[in-house]
């Protein structure tokens, strides 16, 4: 999931931008939401506890407490990952922000030659396209087709995968959401070295795992939801982030 922020002091030209994007991504059922738009900093600056991507919007000259550069100077050090768009009427002011070394994915015109439309367009398949090419260690994302829509989860967001009542599909349990695909237990599996078969019909991320009740034969998940495991799948479990944990120890 990519979450969208929106920042434009001018309420007409946040409501224009917002339209524009949801729009786009209801359009091309791309997996992004706007999550906040807003004509001041100060939200922003609020970063969820969660593991989606960011992408944010800015407006350089913010009648503001802060200018548009100063606000993605905050972003920036709270979240490494993130890609900034400015959006400006002033060119020149694309110098400005290496000095504060930001890193901006884009910058939008507000009277350049092309569309604002089209530039903000071009920036969020830009965006998409840079998360696609990184895939950081043990954070990279998995791409699934639910119907007409693409979904880009990355593979920390995953509980666990188990079939559904369909054949040849399985059920995809994110911490706040499910979704069904059409694949096999085996190719869940072999998707990341994160992804355990505890049971026949599940394949847990063990990232995600709290606890193993080998007696009940349970996992308890991050979220408290428990799943069910096998007598052999949760030994190997227990096994693996034993493994896991001894890494990081010695590391």
């Amino acid at each position: 999931m990519i979450d969208i922020y929106l920042c434009e002091d001018e309420p007409q030209q946040l409501a224009n931008l917002n339209q524009m994007i949801t729009n786009y991504v209801m359009i091309e059922q791309l997996d992004m939401q706007v999550v906040k738009a807003s004509t001041t900093p100060e939200p922003l600056l609020q970063l969820p506890a969660d593991h989606h991507y960011r992408l944010y919007f800015l407006d350089i000259e913010l009648r503001a407490t802060m200018t548009g550069i100063e606000l993605a100077q905050h972003i920036r050090q709270a979240d490494a990952d993130c890609k900034i768009v400015f959006v400006t009427t002033h060119a020149e002011l694309a110098l400005e922000t290496l000095r504060y070394q930001v890193e901006p994915l884009a910058f939008i015109l507000k009277d350049g030659a092309d569309s604002i439309q089209t530039q903000v367009i071009a920036a969020l398949k830009l965006a998409q396209q840079r998360w696609q090419q990184a895939q950081p260690s043990h954070d990279d994302y998995l791409t699934f087709k639910t119907g007409d829509q693409v979904r880009f989860v990355r593979v920390t967001e995953i509980l666990y995968f188990e079939t559904a009542v369909a054949p040849h599909k399985l059920v995809v349990h994110l911490a706040n959401s499910h979704f069904e695909i059409y694949q096999t237990i085996k190719q869940a599996m072999s998707q990341s070295t994160t992804f355990y078969r505890c049971h026949q019909s599940i394949v847990v991320n063990w990232q995600q795992v709290c606890a193993v009740d080998q007696r009940q034969q349970l996992v308890t998940l991050a979220t408290g939801e428990q799943v069910p495991c096998s007598l052999m799948g949760g030994r190997g479990l227990v096994k693996k982030l034993q493994q896991a944990a001894k890494k990081r120890a010695d590391f």
